[in-house]
């Protein structure tokens, strides 16, 4: 179905945040079908064919841009196609011939008639897509006005991406004689090209000629090359285009690409391949450089310096995240021999990033293994509110992981020989590991005597710490949070008649806002008696609780309360 834009009919909410306050504009916009006209500008009157350049004209796509930006002094408008034709990526129009519309009277308006310049460097089936409406150009940002012609202030620079223009199809014949004509400048990626999913790789074009750029444009203080920005556009998923930016001052500010110091550094842009890129190969495309030159006082005029950049091809392999799913479906079935394979498959995640452990789907059979080898290698249990012995206490701990100069190292300790908790595998202790809602509430139930044995390993540990009124039940093989186990603590120290009338003032922490209602009370008898301390005046109330973190504060609370 085909919705055409009336004028007045069409609105547009703008919400924008003016000195603490939201504030809240409808603008009616005007609209017009977007229509395409191709010309053979090569070969007038012929069929398009490879080596022939395409024009294509784009008519009816005014938009009062000035009315939604408040934009007096309107600068570029333009139209902007992405292609993946060889050395192609980013097509804009011929400024020579962009029209401004005939009708508006006073500043500038987005043009009414527009022509791309596609030289056709592929055949077959071409499409021009994600088309868009580019706009710019000084006045008042959003929010700053009450009324029309009063700015509020002026805005350094302003600008946006409008609309989205339907693809374009050009049909291209083959030529046989047809070579492309060969890159005047070479693009190269870092390592051969070959990055796993989640992690960054370089583009980089070592003979992009800046001195001769900086020498044209930077003529004196006020006739300069003010800006200059490499990009690639790519076939990654989710990575549209690449870039890196040089900015002369600080005169406009920018979000877009890696920002550098110097001209020579835009010759390099590093970028992460997200964690969650399919192996295969893609290519890097359309290399070009955009220029803001600066002529006179307030004066800037973009450019484009193109060239003939090569394109690059990239390896994805898979990312250390599918290496970890792969290492936990090797454990297998457990049994009293797993260690070494648990080991591998915990010391293989804790070394992903954040975003990669989220890649995992199979980390719940690490965790269930975890507990099932620990039921199989058991410490004995401990009486009720009372500290087993453990025979192993005073040698030096079993765990490879676990340093003596750690922060960690006598809370670890203490929860070893205590009978509170096992290690990971053969030999480990996994520090950084997330500890899970179900550990904890297991933990508890061995101090008061309960058998935890049976399946799932949670499940006689979840039984008790509900009928306990310590938890919920809910989401035992989810990541417990600092503020979860500060409630579950208290709940369990009063549970027990322990004294938890402690409370402590939050307001030193800078997160301290942060902390969940149902959790504050918890959270300030837990600083008031030292179990949770925070750390550079924060106490990170929603992280979660590493299995580092977990032991010392069990220990604080048992040295404290379980005597």
């Amino acid at each position: 179905m085909t919705v055409l834009l009336k004028d007045g009919y069409n609105c547009i909410e703008v919400n924008a945040d003016y000195e603490g306050q939201n504030v809240t504009q409808v603008y009616a916009l005007k609209g017009k079908v977007v229509k395409f006209v191709v010309e053979n500008e090569t070969r007038p009157g012929e069929n398009l064919r490879i080596g022939d350049t395409a024009g294509v004209w784009t008519i009816g796509k005014n938009i009062p841009v000035h009315k939604i930006l408040r934009i007096y002094n309107n600068g570029t408008g333009k139209i902007c196609y992405i292609t993946d034709m060889p050395r192609q990526g980013y097509l804009t129009i011929d400024s020579v011939i962009r029209l401004t519309y005939p009708g508006f009277k006073g500043a500038s308006e987005a043009g009414s008639y527009d022509r791309l310049k596609v030289p056709l460097t592929a055949s077959g089936t071409i499409v021009l897509r994600d088309g868009y409406q580019s706009q710019g150009g000084y006045g008042s940002g959003l929010g700053s006005e009450f009324t029309q012609g009063n700015t509020g202030g002026m805005a350094a620079s302003t600008g946006m991406e409008i609309g989205h223009l339907a693809d374009i199809t050009l049909h291209v014949e083959d030529d046989p004689n047809y070579t492309l004509p060969e890159a005047e400048m070479s693009a190269v990626a870092s390592n051969g090209g070959v990055v796993k999913a989640g992690e960054s790789i370089t583009i980089s074009v070592p003979n992009l000629p800046v001195d001769a750029l900086r020498s044209k444009y930077e003529i004196n203080a006020q006739n300069k090359l003010n800006r200059a920005t490499l990009a690639f556009f790519t076939q990654i998923p989710g990575v549209k285009k690449i870039s890196t930016r040089y900015l002369s001052n600080g005169a406009f500010t920018d979000d877009e690409g890696t920002s550098v110091s110097t001209l020579e550094e835009i010759k390099n842009i590093t970028f992460t391949v997200p964690a969650s890129t399919p192996a295969g190969t893609y290519k890097i495309h359309g290399g070009y450089v955009d220029l803001l030159v600066t002529v006179g006082f307030l004066d800037s005029y973009p450019t484009e310096y193109r060239g003939m950049i090569d394109d690059v091809t990239i390896t994805v392999l898979p990312g250390a995240q599918k290496e970890v799913m792969d290492l936990i479906d090797a454990i297998g079935p457990v049994t009293k021999d797993s260690g070494a394979a648990i080991k591998a498959a915990r010391d293989a995640y804790n070394e992903l990033t954040d975003a990669q452990k989220k890649l995992v789907t199979n980390y719940d059979k690490l965790t269930a293994a975890e507990a099932r080898w620990s039921e199989l290698n058991p410490i004995p249990a401990g009486q009720p509110a009372q500290l087993p012995q453990n025979p192993n206490a005073g040698e030096t701990l079993p765990f490879t992981d676990v340093n003596a100069n750690s922060w960690y190292y006598s809370g670890v300790k203490y929860a070893y020989e205590n009978g509170l908790m096992n290690g990971t595998g053969t030999g480990t202790f996994s520090p950084n590991a997330d500890t899970t809602r179900g550990m904890i509430v297991t933990m508890l139930a061995r101090l008061e005597g309960v058998s935890t044995s049976g399946t799932p390993w949670y499940a006689a540990g979840q039984k008790w710490a509900m009928d306990a009124g310590i938890s919920d039940g809910t989401n035992m093989t989810g990541a417990i949070t600092r503020e979860q186990l500060a409630a579950i603590l208290f709940r369990y120290a009063k549970q027990k008649g322990y004294d938890v009338s402690k409370s402590a003032d939050l307001n030193g922490f800078a997160d301290a806002d942060a902390v969940s209602g149902y959790a504050t009370d918890a959270m300030r008898w837990a600083v008031a008696s030292g179990l949770i301390q925070g750390s550079n005046s924060k106490l990170n109330p929603k992280g979660t609780a590493t299995r580092a973190q977990v032991s010392t504060i069990l220990m604080r609370f048992m040295q404290k309360f379980a005597k």
